[in-house]
């Protein structure tokens, strides 16, 4: 007879308790490792051949799009599951300087300080974005090193959290945009909310002329 788990070595990680950082009550405690015994359901039945499974089902992982959505597992598990879907599409599991070597010479983005709320922030200057020479796929695998950098840091700082400073000065909608790139970011960005809704503090925009500000009134 087939095992229940015949992929998984240690099941350890479905024992974890989540970060204090959620504060969690003891039904929705509940309800998220109901959620994550799901994710392992649906993981044994499609992802079994994707190695790096305590990441993408380790409590505090699964439990993010959970909260997200209110606790409504209907409306998480389909962001869940993208979240699997892109991050193997775009081969972030495997996240080294090799693989971002040109994002990382553009100087389009750093990691510079904190914010009041000891928040790591990231720097983005939008003018060294060249849209139309980008590489989508390492563009991605550089915003979650970056992520994961600032939240790792935000953890030293006792925040556990990062900001986005989004420095506009020079932006150039020909140059540093196409609409290729906005359909591909918002795909993205759905599932991104989702995974660091909770640790993201705050996004900071600079030089925002009239037309960017109207639909922020």
């Amino acid at each position: 007879m087939e095992s229940s788990l015949p992929s998984l070595p240690t099941i350890d990680f479905l024992l974890e308790e989540p970060p204090n950082e959620h504060n969690f009550t003891i039904i929705q405690l509940q309800k998220a490792r109901v959620f994550q015994k799901r994710c392992l359901e649906i993981w044994m039945d499609k992802y079994r051949h994707v190695k790096n499974y305590p990441y993408y089902l380790k409590i505090d992982h699964t439990s993010r799009f959970l909260a997200h959505k209110s606790f409504k597992a209907k409306d998480a598990l389909p962001l869940w599951e993208k979240f699997v879907i892109l991050r193997q599409k775009y081969d972030c599991d495997n996240i080294c300087e090799d693989n971002i070597r040109n994002e990382l010479k553009s100087g389009k983005a750093f990691i510079h300080k904190h914010n009041k709320a000891n928040a790591a922030c990231i720097v983005i200057l939008v003018r060294n974005h060249l849209a139309h020479e980008v590489e989508f796929a390492e563009l991605v695998r550089f915003a979650l090193h970056l992520c994961e950098s600032a939240y790792e840091e935000g953890k030293q700082l006792s925040s556990g959290k990062f900001c986005l400073i989004w420095w506009r000065e020079g932006f150039s909608a020909s140059l540093n945009t196409s609409k290729e790139l906005r359909k591909k970011m918002k795909e993205l960005n759905q599932v991104w909310e989702g995974f660091y809704s909770e640790k993201l503090d705050s996004v900071y925009i600079t030089h925002v002329n009239l037309f960017s500000r109207w639909p922020l009134r």
